[in-house]
């Protein structure tokens, strides 16, 4: 079987979203069950051809845009540890113009409404002929009205939140349009089954529409092989490697290099958060004794608003977040992953977090409430802190909490094991997926014939 994945971002060209974990870890899984993936997404500005090894192909492209044909070029690579081939669109116009992976939505529409266009064209004139098409985002749900009335996409859902009118409504027709709708986590499907704006075409669509966490990608994140960190661990031998990596991310920082105070890292990794309110919690944060490192993906005005306020103090450092190996060296050098999102649909990150031996501390929502098992709770397997009303007194209290676990001989141990056990637990989705796909075959003709 051949499918086809159209998504606006792919790890490890892209790092902002959670699809970026996603979209790579889903393909390789569905190769690995013995079909065929190829993946489209567009080549933004900070994607270099020579360093991720792509290639362009040689061949001139037009794609029509509102009676404009736009010149538009294609760039070739291979999904890295797989056999999955990923297509990069660009025009001089769009994308490999900002290095940014997303803008304000004014400037982005027009940008994704080319993607989407070029997507659908750019399938036909290659002669791929895919058996199914699977949709990743808000951004790319128009494309579910550009196919073949026959065809039926699989659509995936992952945060719809602060999304414009106008995608509002390209993702509930693309939810309308699709033969099966997926999202990122059992609890966050229930939580969209009781949001006013989406309830009704999600019901419409109840036999086919299913919540499932995702796994990671073992050969990006694992701890024991990883080429991004200083030294490499497991989760029965941690001491040591954890311990030399929180060194190196001392140094690389300029903290004072104290072990006993415990590290944060802090992920701002989603388009549109509430500058102003994190800013407010980061202030009350820097009284604490405890280091922080806060990685932002935010755009340039709000992360200058960050950097005024965080280079204040002396106990936080502010690192733009967008180099990948950067990510994992800071996941594998800090003691807790602090998060401050509102919401939390697939929970991604607080899972790469726990990977690396890093204890998550996170508002209970979303995915969270199927990943972490809170240290209050009496479990055996409890790998993690939550904190249950999203307010400053509730996070420091959590914190708190977790500085006393961090400083237990006994409980601290065994906490990060049990984090690093947390992945291992969670049920590859692939399979699934591939009989959604089968049932799609049976039904549909090919995509593009």
């Amino acid at each position: 079987m051949d499918v086809v994945y159209i998504a606006p971002e792919c790890s490890p060209f892209t790092a902002i979203s959670d699809l970026s974990n996603i979209v790579p870890s889903l393909s390789k899984s569905i190769e690995k069950e013995g079909h065929k993936v190829c993946i489209f997404m567009p080549r933004y500005g900070c994607i270099e051809p020579s360093l991720f090894q792509i290639e362009r192909i040689p061949a001139e492209f037009k794609v029509k845009v509102e009676g404009v044909l736009i010149p538009t070029m294609v760039y070739k690579g291979i999904l890295p540890n797989s056999f999955v081939s990923i297509f990069f669109i660009e025009s001089q116009s769009f994308f490999s113009n900002s290095r940014e992976v997303y803008l304000d939505w004014s400037l982005d529409k027009e940008r994704f409404k080319f993607f989407s266009l070029a997507c659908v064209e750019i399938i036909s004139k290659l002669k791929i002929k895919p058996d199914t098409v699977h949709l990743f985002g808000p951004r790319v749900a128009s494309i579910a009205s550009l196919l073949n009335k026959n065809v039926k996409p699989v659509f995936t859902v992952d945060n719809l939140s602060r999304l414009a009118p106008d995608l509002v409504e390209s993702t509930k027709e693309a939810i309308s349009l699709s033969s099966f709708v997926t999202t990122v986590s059992r609890t966050y499907g229930q939580e969209l089954l009781l949001d006013s704006e989406y309830r009704e075409p999600l019901l419409s669509k109840k036999e086919q529409f299913i919540g499932m966490l995702h796994s990671l990608d073992n050969d990006e994140y694992n701890p024991e092989s990883n080429p991004s960190i200083p030294q490499t661990y497991s989760k029965n031998y941690f001491t040591l490697g954890k311990r030399k990596c929180k060194e190196d991310l001392l140094d690389f920082l300029g903290f004072q290099k104290n072990m006993q105070l415990p590290l944060f890292l802090v992920f701002l990794n989603h388009p549109g958060e509430n500058t102003t309110e994190i800013i407010n919690t980061l202030s009350l944060i820097s009284h604490q004794n405890l280091q922080l490192l806060v990685l932002s993906f935010t755009k340039e005005q709000q992360f200058h608003e960050l950097n005024k306020i965080t280079s204040k103090y002396k106990n936080i450092k502010l690192c733009p977040g967008f180099d990948h190996p950067l990510q994992k060296k800071c996941f594998a050098g800090a003691d807790f992953f602090l998060g401050l999102n509102k919401q939390e649909p697939s929970g991604l990150h607080t899972l790469i977090a726990m990977e690396f031996g890093t204890v998550p501390v996170c508002y209970r929502c979303g995915a969270i409430k199927e990943i972490i098992i809170d240290v209050d709770s009496n479990n055996e397997g409890a790998n993690g802190i939550t904190y249950r009303d999203y307010d400053k007194d509730e996070i420091l209290e959590a914190m708190s909490k977790a500085i006393r676990c961090f400083k237990s001989k006994e409980i601290w141990p065994r906490l990060v094991k049990q984090a690093m056990s947390t992945s291992s637990k969670i049920t590859n989705p692939a399979k699934e997926y591939v009989s959604y796909y089968n049932q799609l075959v049976k039904t549909t003709a090919n995509v593009f014939q």
